[in-house]
């Protein structure tokens, strides 16, 4: 887990994974919340907005676990 992320940051890949599993247009999040994704590899600018990458995805998956873990 990146420690680096807030939970904005990850509001945000949650909803770029969300518009990126239903095939929707791509979010726009805060321009610094997406330059800051995009630096850590989390995010890809695409058509105005930014899509997911696998780390991105990868990212949530852990922070998911770890939630899943601590119950």
């Amino acid at each position: 887990m990146d420690r680096r992320l807030s939970t904005e940051d990850v509001l945000w890949l949650t909803q770029m994974r969300s518009a990126d599993d239903g095939r929707q247009t791509p979010q726009q999040p805060p321009e610094e919340i997406g330059q800051k994704l995009f630096v850590l590899g989390m995010a890809a600018p695409d058509k105005g907005g930014y899509r997911i990458t696998f780390k991105g995805r990868d990212e949530l998956i852990d922070r998911e676990r770890e939630t899943a873990w601590m119950r």
